[in-house]
């Protein structure tokens, strides 16, 4: 029984997008496309998960810690929960991450604490830069979000591998060891933007 949905948009260029700009309001085409999806989630028992990665792709990739970006971005985030949504998350896949998990765990922990303000029951997922493996070769960034991140906030993690078959305990537990948080299981083997498998 599916009972999440995570919602994420980015266009690789030159095909661009609404998310690659996200700094910019969102289109009122675009929120009225969203609202349509919260009402059909709700009617169906579907949690929705309203998630942006503002770096992959973007023109301007956003400064984690700078707050002007943070604002930009948050009024998304904002919107969302005004419609009724409960579950977000924070995506910084694909883009550079050594030596930024202080910065990537302000910037979650900025937006987080704003949502959690207006709703105490809201729930964060965030996709660090290393979401496979066991994490021993990016220690360094794995520990300073378990020291600085929220301890209330999911992290996405793919298994062995980026696409791989293979989900092994011992690699979980020695990720989890690092992270220290609580981890959302993120099924990539079926991926079909790039390799499909």
């Amino acid at each position: 029984l599916m009972n999440c949905y995570l919602s994420l948009f980015s266009s690789r260029p030159p095909h661009g997008g609404w998310a690659n700009d996200w700094w910019k309001p969102l289109p009122d085409a675009t929120k009225t496309a969203y609202a349509e999806v919260f009402s059909a989630a709700r009617a169906h028992g579907v949690n929705f998960c309203f998630a942006m990665n503002p770096q992959l792709f973007s023109s301007r990739p956003l400064l984690e810690t700078n707050l002007t970006d943070i604002d930009a971005l948050y009024q998304h985030y904002a919107w969302a929960q005004s419609q009724g949504v409960k579950w977000f998350s924070i995506c910084l896949d694909d883009v550079s991450w050594a030596g930024r998990g202080a910065d990537h765990a302000f910037l979650v922990n900025t937006i987080f604490s704003r949502l959690r303000q207006n709703d105490p029951g809201a729930q964060m997922i965030f996709c660090p830069g290393p979401y496979w493996g066991d994490g021993q070769g990016d220690r360094v960034y794995l520990e300073a979000l378990a020291t600085k991140m929220h301890s209330d906030v999911f992290v996405f993690w793919t298994g062995d591998g980026v696409v791989g078959s293979q989900i092994s305990y011992a690699a979980a537990q020695s990720y989890r060891s690092l992270v220290r948080h609580r981890m959302f299981l993120w099924d990539n083997y079926p991926v079909n933007d790039a390799n499909p498998t």
